[in-house]
């Protein structure tokens, strides 16, 4: 018997939007630095952000010159983002979808 939930809810984390772009912490910059190393990431590679949020990932792979898309099933949250990445004046491709519906 799996853990897994049955149903799909795409909109679950609709209210937590100004929690997470507020309170959530982020990602060492360190952190962000060695994955990028031992991927063997250059500026410009691809990275992809499942289930994004805010941008917790996708906004410090993108300060790194990685060419970041990032999903997440609610649009509120790619709001955030987009909000964050224009502050930053970075380049994310934020795209609506999830694991269960992948965007083209």
């Amino acid at each position: 018997m799996s853990d897994r939930p049955n149903t799909y809810e795409p909109r679950r984390f609709q209210s937590t939007v100004p929690y997470y772009a507020r309170y959530r912490l982020g990602y060492p910059r360190l952190l962000i630095r060695r994955v990028v190393a031992l991927a063997g990431l250059s500026p410009g590679d691809g990275v992809l952000d499942l289930g994004c949020g805010p941008g917790l990932l996708a906004l410090p792979f993108a300060q790194e010159g990685m060419a970041v898309t990032a999903v997440d099933p609610e649009p509120e949250m790619l709001a955030a983002l987009a909000a964050a990445a224009e502050v930053e004046r970075l380049q994310v491709d934020a795209r609506q979808g999830s694991s269960f519906v992948l965007p083209s």
